[in-house]
């Protein structure tokens, strides 16, 4: 588990471009800091560059439109939708493996919020310890 007064950060392994990491944070900031490990580090950066892919992918779409015409003239629906559809299925798996959907956790909104101000609890509590033991 990650220390509760540390940063999160994208492992150096891992190449991610500012919109990317804008995605990333936004993850990380759905959960308390100790239930990241550091493999789900990787899964969110992999969900982040996924979010990423599918906001280009539907610019894209809204631009060529649903369905493109073949060389032959007859109307055929665009691959990008179908690529997108893979990747918005993915992203919910994703979702559900990292617990970030109430639904995929089996527990309801309270219990869901009763947890998340404990943990912000634990955490506040060792960043005052942290800086208990800065020196000035």
């Amino acid at each position: 588990m990650q220390a509760s007064g540390v940063s999160i950060n994208v492992p150096d392994h891992i190449q991610m471009d500012d919109i990317d990491c804008l995605n990333f944070q936004n993850i990380i900031s759905e959960q308390a800091k100790i239930y990241w490990t550091a493999h789900k580090v990787v899964k969110a950066c992999k969900l982040a560059k996924l979010y990423s892919d599918v906001a280009r992918l539907a610019d894209e779409i809204r631009e060529e439109g649903e369905s493109l015409k073949t060389g032959g003239g007859n109307a055929s629906v665009n691959p990008k939708t179908t690529i997108m559809k893979n990747h918005l299925s993915t992203i919910i798996a994703m979702e559900k493996n990292l617990g970030l959907d109430i639904r995929a956790s089996g527990r309801d909104a309270r219990d869901i919020s009763k947890t998340k101000g404990m943990s912000s609890d634990i955490e506040e509590k060792a960043n005052k310890t942290a800086d208990d033991y800065l020196i000035a």
